[in-house]
């Protein structure tokens, strides 16, 4: 409620992305998520922007006059900060005070990997950059990346089942599952996927905009150079 992600979409992102929340699983993996016009009302007002419903949970919580935090975020995300100030402009409008704690890259996996950090935890592509499996794995309890450090029994349990079926039908509705428990627990402000531009030269055949970081020697494999066209 706190965090306008349509405006953000309009303005940190001038526009390229999508406003319209999702949970762990990325927008793009359609087959095992559960698309936003589908979440029960109740869950869609919790990620819908309404800073004076924002307030009202603080108060109700025992926060009526908000609280002090702080995100630790590695350097390594340095393109992050100018959103981390939107948000941190956000999270003020209700009270909540947020330090912007920036660490070198090693200095950030020690303190996230002994689960030492004492507020919030930045992290980049975690719905976006994996299977779905993999996805709602990092919310499971023994995950390096569960950076909440959350042990739910229902969700271990969740991810546990889905780690284990052989069948895609039950692995698909485990996922859809487990995502969706997530989302209606707001363990975390999930923000908008980042935009990816491919560009590449007519010549360069067998391509077809692949991610070229993971994993490259699969793809490149299968490219070739039209010496011909390159002419």
């Amino acid at each position: 409620m706190a965090v306008d992600l349509k405006t953000i979409a309009k303005t940190v992102y001038d526009g390229i992305v999508d406003g319209t929340p999702y949970g762990l699983v990325g927008p793009s993996l359609t087959e095992y998520r559960v698309p936003f016009d589908k979440w029960p009302q109740d869950v869609k007002d919790g990620y819908t922007y309404n800073p004076d419903g924002a307030k009202k949970l603080l108060a109700d919580a025992g926060y009526p006059k908000g609280f002090n935090t702080n995100v630790v975020v590695s350097n390594t995300y340095v393109a992050q900060l100018d959103l981390l100030e939107v948000v941190k402009s956000y999270f003020s409008n209700i009270g909540i005070s947020m330090e912007i704690k920036v660490m070198d890259a090693p200095s950030f996996t020690n303190l996230t990997s002994a689960r030492k950090q004492d507020g919030i935890t930045h992290e980049l592509g975690a719905a976006l950059d994996y299977s779905p499996l993999t996805a709602i794995g990092r919310r499971y309890v023994t995950s390096t990346y569960n950076y909440g450090q959350i042990n739910d029994t229902t969700y271990n349990s969740m991810y546990e089942k889905a780690s284990t079926t052989l069948n895609h039908d039950e692995l698909v509705k485990l996922i859809k599952d487990a995502d969706m428990y997530a989302i209606a627990q707001y363990w975390a402000v999930n923000f908008l996927p980042i935009a990816g531009f491919d560009i590449y030269q007519p010549w360069f055949k067998g391509y077809s905009g692949e991610d070229l970081q993971f994993p490259t020697g699969f793809i490149y494999g299968r490219c070739w150079i039209d010496q011909t066209l390159k002419k």
